[in-house]
């Protein structure tokens, strides 16, 4: 928030810090709460799919290290069934970054 006390007495200058600032509350808005926490609409994406691999990973590793096999559900069974998330999740890393160099 500007403090319109402090502005200098230039007047374009003092016009392009409210432009600015305006500009800067305007995109505040419109990205939201959420916005706020995963970053614009272009990155949101990346970061939501790095927060779900780092947790995955987190899971895999406390439960492989942690954990006890079960009867219904072994160490074998859930490397099987969460690598293939995680290995997806990767290649979604690397097709989007492809697919910048191509713009």
């Amino acid at each position: 928030m500007i403090d319109f006390n402090n502005l200098p007495k230039d007047k374009e200058l003092a016009k392009q810090i409210i432009e600015s600032d305006s500009q800067a509350e305007s995109e505040k808005r419109s990205i939201g709460l959420l916005g706020r926490f995963f970053g614009r609409k272009d990155v949101a994406p990346f970061y939501i799919a790095g927060i779900v691999l780092f947790l995955l990973i987190l899971f895999l590793f406390v439960f492989c290290f942690f954990g006890k096999d079960t009867n219904s559900l072994s160490k074998k069974d859930l490397v099987s069934s969460i690598l293939p998330i995680i290995t997806t999740i990767i290649g979604y890393f690397f097709g989007q970054k492809n697919t910048d160099f191509d713009k």
